[in-house]
């Protein structure tokens, strides 16, 4: 009877550097790239936060994150032009957004 490779396949180990290493070469494979926003898409971005603070609205928030999309509903609060970041209220709670991680803006 020829039982090929099956007699063994279940005693196969591997050791943890060569597991750790498939595991991250598994996660790069899924890592997208940062697209580049046109000046439109900028303008575009820059004038939804600002209607949205002016008028008190809702907004959800695209944001990049190199495996995955996340989106985070809430108001605008703060501006911080100078280290670039936004100060959007999540129901009862804070968080800070940089501004070079939005991708997109819409109101609610």
């Amino acid at each position: 009877m020829n039982r090929g490779n099956l007699l063994w396949t279940g005693s196969r180990m591997m050791l943890a550097e060569h597991r750790q290493l498939l595991n991250e070469r598994l996660k790069e494979a899924g890592r997208k790239e940062k697209p580049l926003l046109d000046e439109q898409q900028k303008e575009w971005i820059a004038q939804s936060i600002s209607e949205a603070m002016v008028n008190d609205l809702e907004v959800i928030i695209t944001l990049f994150e190199p495996y995955r999309e996340k989106k985070i509903k809430g108001k605008i609060r703060k501006i911080d032009h100078q280290l670039r970041r936004l100060k959007v209220t999540v129901q009862e709670d804070y968080t800070w957004i940089t501004m070079d991680d939005i991708m997109d803006v819409s109101l609610v």
